[in-house]
């Protein structure tokens, strides 16, 4: 195959608006700089079997050593640094946790792995080392799956093999546009939902004919105007991939094609520079993620600039190091001994660093001290906030509530309704309640606060499950109704009707206050040894709105109770109890032991409120 040096300059873009994306959103759209990647790998790959099927000359065991000589060697070195990083850095659950991505990686499963740990209650991203790893997954499981294909359809139905690719990626366009409402996590890590980006690349590898100078100028325009439109318009709100991926992967397969014939943009790419950072993207790739998540943890006071440019010239030392000293010389030439020897040197100390911290499962039961270090152990969410029963997550619809668990068990009793911030207050509630001779349910959702007929976006299912707890509320009539969540300004006459519609049933209703969102984990503050106060995002308006709309006696038979003065007395937010143990599991979130402290101190208030009082 011919060598194309714009589309190295195409990879340039790519991995350059990717880097400006991850550093603080400088290009709102970068990260479509990945679905580029596809298309790309779609058309060389693509191309380069075809042309070797129809050769006759192609060969399983060629294929997969040219793909291992061309990805592990840059993966190898960025995760032997990573390794070293995080015991330098992280804590030991944290260096686990990376341990067991860094395995998923090596068996080219890192984008299942972050699947399967993501979530509403997952880590954060800027936690996770080794989450741009994901795209590599999904393109080496493509690297598996799609030569077998394309020689049996070459071989026994060469005629099918284009309207078959063509199916697939329909099928897959469909997929991933469908997942984007039932289950975004997989609509976006997983490979069914991405190989529609791939299969235009190999499509285009198939079209053989020929574009006139002044289409493939046009086709050149029209691509760089898809590609610039989806970086510049495109942001963290777009759902995203589905139908909104094709603008960018258009964009991409329209300069690739129109590149046969040198036209403007071709030109620009084809510079000296952008091919150069075309030629280290994969290893400047691999090393820039990295970078900001343990430069994040190493310097977290730092301001926004000096720290972009700390990345940039980190990356770019790093991926040309990568390159000329590891990269380049395993790929050349023979494969020789000493070059199969540094592989499997370098992939023992991976996987042993792997299969330790797998056999190192145990460690998560129990508090990892060392001196200075918060106790802390993640709660066990399926028994904190009931999670998956009467805690929905984002996938789950109100079918799935097991009402008769989520029910208060006996009379007098209490239904506690909102989000996760109203069902972090579960565990204290239950037991403040029922010392007080109540028993407590709860119906709650990830992301849907207490109000209805409010659509809320990446939450599709946030009205039918509102409106379910509602009926449920209005049958069993509960002594009292609690509603919690994170309250904004912008919903305030919808929260002022759906209180309506309560008391208009003659239900008491208790309406708890925001808890403080903070702007990083908790834990992972309290174990840096901070000396500034932790960072909280700010609710000040949301709050002096719900004190006017809930002021004593506005609304009959609701109370409503601040906990601005529990948890952020004097402006400083309390983190832990006396013996250490944190009283939030993430940004905002509370502990059992968070839990415990808030209800102690509101149960009274609560009961206030109940028929009678």
């Amino acid at each position: 195959m011919t060598y194309r040096p714009d589309i190295d300059g195409l990879r340039a873009l790519s991995v350059l608006a990717v880097i400006a994306f991850h550093l603080d959103g400088i290009v709102p759209g970068g990260y479509v700089g990945v679905d580029v990647f596809f298309v790309i790998s779609g058309y060389l790959i693509g191309g380069m079997v075809f042309h070797e099927i129809d050769a006759g000359t192609f060969s399983f065991v060629n294929f997969y050593t040219r793909r291992i000589r061309r990805l592990a060697p840059a993966l190898a070195v960025t995760l032997l640094v990573c390794y070293a990083a995080c015991f330098a850095l992280l804590r030991p659950m944290e260096t686990i946790a990376f341990a067991r991505s860094a395995l998923a990686a090596l068996l080219s499963l890192a984008n299942v792995y972050f699947y399967v740990t993501s979530g509403y209650f997952g880590p954060r991203a800027i936690d996770l080392p080794l989450l741009h790893l994901w795209s590599l997954g999904v393109e080496e499981q493509f690297y598996i799956l799609f030569p077998p294909l394309a020689v049996l359809l070459a071989k026994y139905a060469r005629r099918a093999l284009t309207p078959a690719l063509v199916a697939i990626g329909l099928l897959s366009l469909l997929l991933s546009q469908w997942g984007l409402s039932r289950n975004p996590e997989a609509s976006f890590y997983l490979l069914h939902s991405r190989a529609f980006e791939l299969t235009i690349g190999v499509l285009l590898a198939r079209m053989h004919f020929k574009l006139t100078r002044v289409a493939a100028q046009s086709a050149a325009a029209a691509g760089a105007a898809l590609l610039m439109a989806a970086m510049i318009f495109f942001s963290e709100r777009t759902r995203f991939p589905g139908l909104a991926a094709l603008v960018p992967c258009l964009g991409a397969a329209l300069i690739i094609w129109s590149g046969q014939r040198p036209t403007w943009v071709s030109r620009i790419a084809s510079t000296p520079p952008a091919v150069y950072v075309g030629k280290i993207s994969y290893p400047l790739y691999l090393a820039h993620w990295p970078l900001i998540v343990f430069g994040k943890v190493a310097m977290p006071e730092a301001s926004e600039l000096p720290f972009a440019l700390f990345v940039v010239a980190g990356s770019f030392l790093a991926a040309a190091a990568i390159y000329h000293l590891v990269e380049k010389p395993i790929r050349s030439g023979a494969f020789s001994l000493a070059k199969i020897g540094s592989l499997a040197g370098a992939g023992a100390l991976l996987l042993a660093g792997a299969v330790a911290a797998l056999m190192a499962h145990g460690i998560e039961q129990r508090p990892w001290l060392r001196p200075g270090e918060s106790h802390f152990v993640h709660p066990n969410l399926k028994e904190h906030l009931l999670q998956g029963t009467c805690f929905m997550n984002p996938e789950q619809t109100a079918s799935e509530f097991t009402v008769q668990q989520c029910l208060p068990a006996s009379r007098p009793g209490a239904i506690l309704w909102g989000d996760s911030h109203a069902a972090h207050h579960h565990t204290g509630l239950k037991a403040a309640l029922g010392a007080a001779g109540y028993s407590l349910g709860m119906f709650t959702a990830s992301a849907c606060p207490p109000i209805i007929n409010r659509p809320v976006d990446g939450r599709p299912f946030c009205k039918d499950i509102n409106d379910f707890v509602l009926s449920v509320v209005l049958s069993h009539k509960p002594e009292i109704v609690i509603l919690a969540g994170v309250w904004t300004s912008a919903a305030m006459d919808d929260l002022r009707k759906t209180l309506g519609l309560l008391t208009q049933n003659g239900i008491s209703v208790v309406v708890l206050g925001n808890t403080p969102v903070f702007v990083e984990s908790v834990p992972d503050y309290l174990s840096r040894r901070p000396v500034a106060d932790i960072k909280v995002r700010q609710y000040a308006d949301a709050e002096a709105d719900l004190r006017a709309l809930l002021q004593p006696e506005r609304i009959a038979n609701v109370r409503y109770i601040s906990l601005q003065e529990i948890t952020c007395p004097t402006r400083r937010c309390a983190l832990t109890d006396k013996a250490g143990h944190p009283y939030y599991f993430d940004q905002g979130h509370l502990t059992g032991e968070g839990s415990r402290w808030i209800a102690d101190k509101i149960v009274h208030d609560i009961l206030l409120n109940r028929p009678g009082n």
